[in-house]
């Protein structure tokens, strides 16, 4: 009875470290998905990670699908809902580049809408015409009325350019995200069957007829923080077992540069990675697998936060250069004090980094702690998964 008590005692200790690094195998995922309209973007990415909420979707329209783009407030953040036909840039969207070619001159775009705006909310219609990426043409139609229009109905809105365009971008709010004024939570707009009038050239995806899944994937017991959806992924590229993770540093066409992070903790909106799992060692050692694409002489990076009843008591930290093939790495950290949190965090790239540093790949994989050997990439979280015999046992147990 005696051996078998402590051996209790040992597996309870062994479930303890094992999960301060859930998922170290990285060979389960959790996905979200989500679905937009094929040939437009929008926020749906961000917003589902930062706020749980989809602000773009799609509903019945007045033939086959329409697109519902609806605000939400939830405390001091707001969705920037909208759809565009072209990838955002930066500040307004007369200032993006790119667009999609189109070498007509329109004299209105027609469709069918229905909405609800409350208050003092209004949305937006944008249609922007360029030439030679110079800005020839900036109609800004603000959609109001009475504030509800409950029943798909036509509208037909004038549009002006200087002169024939070879790219048009057009972009739709459900709140006047230009001024920002007069927000509402709830304020919807849905759209079908846009096209332009004064030439025979349709809006391409106008109809909202079709529509892409996308997700959201992280390793399971892990969260992370990307640009898009292909920053953090599952690849079959492992060093062990079928999959490792796949951290991708990406750009957007405003030249910024942000590095694919996953964390034992979670991410916070504005100050990265916070809390962590519980631990309670004061000398440990992290170790694992990995593998890096550097670009522009780049290094990935992997951290230990330990700390105690909410406040660091330890950090400690390395740089993952590069690497053609799977490399061992280990990573000795203490605590003079006993922590009751580990948080273990990897990016794709260190600080500071540039638009150089896009494409920087770290593959992830088998990391576990030496406190734990054996055992530091699995999870005991399911009494099923154990097998104890013979039973009643009397010296010897196997498990």
């Amino acid at each position: 009875m005696k051996k078998l008590l402590l051996y209790s005692i040992m597996l309870l200790s062994a479930k303890v470290f094992a999960q301060a690094v859930p998922n170290g195998s990285f060979e389960t995922w959790s996905s979200n998905y989500f679905a937009e309209p094929t040939g437009w973007y929008s926020a749906n990415f961000n917003t589902l990670k930062q706020m749980a909420v989809i602000p773009v979707t799609k509903v019945a329209g007045f033939a086959g699908y329409a697109v519902h783009i609806e605000t939400t407030i939830a405390g001091t953040d707001t969705t920037k809902s909208f759809v565009s036909n072209t990838k955002p840039g930066c500040g307004p969207p007369s200032a993006w580049p790119g667009g999609v070619p189109y070498s007509e001159l329109p004299t209105a775009i027609t469709g069918y809408y229905r909405y609800n705006l409350p208050g003092n909310d209004t949305a937006l219609l944008l249609v922007i015409f360029k030439k030679n990426s110079v800005n020839i043409g900036n109609n800004v139609i603000k959609i109001k009325g009475t504030g509800s229009m409950p029943t798909f109905t036509s509208f037909s809105f004038p549009v002006t350019a200087t002169m024939t365009p070879d790219t048009m971008i057009i972009v739709a709010t459900s709140s006047n995200l230009l001024s920002n004024n007069g927000i509402e939570n709830g304020s919807f707009l849905e759209l079908d069957n846009l096209a332009f009038t004064g030439t025979a050239s349709a809006i391409p995806a106008g109809d909202f007829e079709l529509w892409s899944t996308r997700n959201i994937t992280y390793p399971t017991g892990w969260d992370g923080q990307s640009m898009d959806e292909t920053g953090i992924a599952q690849t079959a590229d492992s060093y062990a077992g079928t999959s490792a993770t796949l951290l991708t540093t990406l750009a957007d066409n405003c030249g910024n540069v942000q590095p694919s992070g996953i964390t034992t903790g979670h991410m916070t909106r504005f100050s990265g990675p916070a809390s962590g799992r519980p631990y309670s060692n004061t000398t440990d050692t992290l170790c694992g697998y990995y593998k890096y694409t550097s670009m522009a002489n780049d290094s990935a990076t992997i951290s230990v936060t330990l700390s105690l009843a909410g406040s660091n008591i330890g950090g400690y930290g390395m740089n993952l250069p590069a690497a053609a093939s799977y490399t061992y790495f280990q990573m000795p950290f203490n605590s003079a004090t006993a922590p009751d949190t580990i948080r273990i965090d990897a990016q794709s790239s260190k600080w500071p980094n540039t638009v150089a540093n896009a494409g920087s790949m770290l593959y992830l994989d088998k990391l576990w702690l030496k406190s734990a050997p054996g055992v530091g990439i699995l999870s005991y979280d399911n009494a099923s998964d154990i097998s104890v015999y013979p039973n009643p046992v009397t010296d010897f147990i196997s498990v």
